[in-house]
C-alpha cells in the first residue's frame, strides 16, 4: 500500500457513496432501488478509509458477513450487488438527454465503487496478516 492509494481511497469514498444529482424519473428510481444496498456495502470500505482492517469482520460469526473469511470472499460479496446494479443501469434505455446523463452518472458510480473495492482490498492486504 502506498500513501497515494490511501489518499485515493478517501477521496473516492465520498464520490462513490454520495447521492448523485439525477434528472430523470427512471434514473431516480434506479438509484433509490439501489441506495439501501449501497449503505450495506459502504461499511467495509469506510473501515479501510479510516485506517482499519477487515480482520475483525473476518472473525465475526454473525450477521450478513458471517461466512466471509478472506479478501477474495469479501470482494465477491461486495462486487455481486454492484454488478447487478450495473446490469440494471445498462438495461435502461433513456429517451431523453436527461435520462442519458443519468445513465452515464450511474455507470460512473459503478466504476468508482469497483475501484473502491480494489483499493480497499489492496490496502487491507498491506496492513493485515489475514489474506
Amino acid at each position: 500500500m502506498t500513501e497515494t492509494e490511501q489518499d485515493r481511497l478517501v477521496d473516492l469514498f465520498w464520490d462513490g457513496f454520495e447521492v448523485p444529482t439525477l434528472q430523470s424519473q427512471r434514473g431516480l428510481e434506479l438509484y433509490y432501488d439501489w441506495v439501501e444496498t449501497e449503505d450495506w456495502i459502504a461499511g467495509p470500505i469506510y473501515t479501510i478509509a479510516n485506517g482499519g482492517t477487515w480482520d475483525r469482520l473476518f472473525a465475526d460469526d454473525e450477521g450478513p458477513l458471517a461466512k466471509v473469511r478472506n479478501v477474495a470472499a469479501l470482494l465477491a460479496w461486495y462486487n455481486k450487488p454492484i454488478e447487478l446494479f450495473r446490469q440494471r443501469v445498462d438495461d435502461y434505455r433513456p429517451r431523453s438527454a436527461a435520462g442519458q446523463a443519468d445513465k452515464e452518472t450511474l455507470l460512473r458510480k459503478v466504476a468508482i465503487l469497483r475501484e473502491l473495492g480494489y483499493l480497499a482490498a489492496t490496502i487491507h492486504s498491506a496492513r493485515s496478516e489475514v489474506p
